[in-house]
């Protein structure tokens, strides 16, 4: 199931959040009986924490502009129900915006790109976005034809880069892929103070502004060990560059040789990465972090997560190199 696209921003701000669906609570033996362990929550509750409200008129222009600088721009008359029929009166739109490797992290917002050969590659984020719109409870959707513009600064995301492009994100087995969006409707300078990324939208959803890492380097698979009794239900490891605003994700769990991978073998050899592992534990954060260089083959090990405060989670992981 794909989800649509809609729109992004970006700022030098950790905030926390994540996920699509709720999930009951699991309790896992083998990490200690009567543990509740739920990943899954925890990414909702960030979620939910980072999520904004506007209240908007259906029947009129509207003009939004965030806390980071970033604006939405809606026509009058342009939402219906999932139905189609006609919304008037006023409408809430939800957004939320991530900014940085931390609040990839903690929403479980990697940035894992689909190549043209249908490959999975490392993309570099200029930020992310999420756009809904509701009214009485119901989510709604845009009438036919209609558009709203989006407008973010590049003064928020680390500066103007014209090989950035526009991608929708897409769910796949709760695995989050981004697939590039027409050319057509990339984002594109403007100087109405300073550059920016500009585009129509013509639908709600996840959005990211993007480009494919390149690095000529020969490639390599990665494997991950863990300690006895975590799994993909329990935890999530990701990968972040060193110096670069991307996240890669392991999204595979091998129950034979009990190892997380990556499994797509884009990851360059000789890069500079870290390596950040997250869990819950009983209402409590786990992380372990390692800073390295891959090598061939390269195989992490994950040996002992502690606990951890989310604010000092968000604080280790903006202090990365």
């Amino acid at each position: 199931m794909k989800i649509k696209k809609l729109i992004i921003a970006i700022t030098g701000v950790a905030l926390v959040f994540a996920s699509c669906k709720k999930e009951e609570q699991i309790v896992n033996p083998k990490i200690n009986p009567g543990i509740k362990n739920n990943i899954s929550q925890l990414f909702k509750t960030n979620e939910d924490l980072l999520t904004q409200s506007f209240i908007v008129d259906a029947s009129s222009y509207q003009y939004i502009t965030t806390p980071t600088g970033a604006s939405l721009t809606f026509a009058p008359n342009s939402f219906t129900t999932k139905s189609g029929q006609a919304v008037t009166g006023n409408v809430t739109i939800k957004l939320i915006e991530i900014y940085d490797k931390a609040s990839m992290v903690l929403l479980n917002k990697p940035t894992n790109g689909k190549m043209s050969n249908g490959k999975i590659s490392t993309l570099i984020s200029a930020g992310e976005m999420k756009v809904t719109a509701h009214q009485a409870g119901q989510e709604l959707k845009l009438k036919s034809g209609s558009t709203f513009s989006v407008r973010v600064p590049s003064s928020i995301t680390g500066g103007y880069d014209a090989g950035m492009q526009l991608f929708d994100g897409e769910i796949n087995n709760q695995d989050l892929v981004w697939e590039k969006v027409a050319d057509t409707v990339r984002p594109k300078a403007d100087t109405l103070g300073g550059f920016s990324y500009s585009w129509p939208d013509s639908s709600f959803g996840w959005t990211n502004i993007d480009k494919f890492i390149s690095d000529p380097r020969p490639k390599t698979t990665i494997h991950v060990t863990v300690p006895a009794g975590y799994d993909k239900s329990n935890c999530a490891i990701f990968l972040a560059y060193k110096g670069e605003n991307g996240l890669a994700s392991f999204d595979v769990y091998d129950n034979a040789t009990k190892k997380f991978t990556e499994h797509y073998g884009q990851i360059p050899i000789g890069l500079e990465v870290h390596f950040i592992f997250i869990t819950e534990d009983n209402g409590q954060i786990k992380s372990e972090i390692h800073s390295t260089t891959i090598v061939a083959n390269h195989v992490e090990a994950i040996t002992n997560p502690q606990i951890i405060s989310k604010s000092q989670l968000t604080t280790d992981i903006l202090a990365l190199p």
